[in-house]
């Protein structure tokens, strides 16, 4: 009798897909968790003008149209750097993070009101997973993993994945700076962008291992 073997990384995502699903469940069941407003209330307190600044200018290039350029000169740039697959991928990538609305409307959780944090204005849509958060992570995450992998000079390597660690964290700083968001609809946003950069990266692996996609780093 043939034993069918799952690969660690085929049972991680599996395990990690069962995490968001129960994360999910629990926003659903709940407006906030506990120390959302907590966190919040000690964003907010931040009382630093450049800060301000900064999280709101971060928060901008993390969001259309910026992130659609984006979107398109990495994924341009990394197929002369290693053909077809990465601007594939991207694509792929950029289909898969449009189930965050759809989960958004299978959870329900309304956002932040006015009686409990600071905003200039609510977004009508429903509040986890956030959006910019997933976005962010998904975009940066794949440019950080295909710069891990096709460009070999340490200098802009260690550049490009400096920035887009920057981007996904101060991204979602910014959304609970700003109100729209709690801290827990962030972390819903990173986990179901971290399950989209998995199948971004194991596809490309696989890729890689049927000769269908090159890995410079692999020589």
């Amino acid at each position: 009798m043939r034993v069918m073997r799952t690969s660690p990384a085929a049972t991680a995502l599996a395990a990690a897909v069962i995490g968001f699903v129960l994360l999910s469940a629990f926003a659903a069941a709940t407006d906030r968790f506990p120390g959302d407003l907590w966190l919040t209330e000690r964003a907010q307190d931040i009382d630093w003008v450049a800060f301000s600044r900064v999280v709101d200018v971060t928060e901008d290039i993390g969001d259309d149209p910026y992130v659609i350029v984006i979107w398109i000169a990495a994924g341009a740039a990394f197929y002369f750097l290693g053909g077809w697959t990465a601007p594939a991928l991207f694509a792929l990538a950029g289909a898969l993070r449009m189930i965050n609305p759809l989960l958004k409307e299978i959870v329900g959780r309304p956002r932040p009101s006015a009686d409990l944090v600071e905003f200039a204005e609510q977004p009508s849509t429903m509040s986890f997973p956030s959006g910019h958060s997933a976005t962010a992570f998904v975009l940066f995450a794949v440019i950080f993993y295909f710069t891990t992998v096709y460009v070999l000079n340490p200098a802009p390597r260690l550049v490009i994945q400096v920035a887009c660690m920057w981007m996904i964290v101060v991204v979602g700083i910014e959304r609970v700076y700003s109100g729209v968001h709690w801290p827990s609809d962030v972390i819903g946003g990173y986990w179901l962008g971290a399950l989209i950069v998995a199948v971004i990266v194991i596809l490309h692996r696989y890729l890689i291992r049927r000769g269908m996609a090159t890995s410079p780093t692999d020589g």
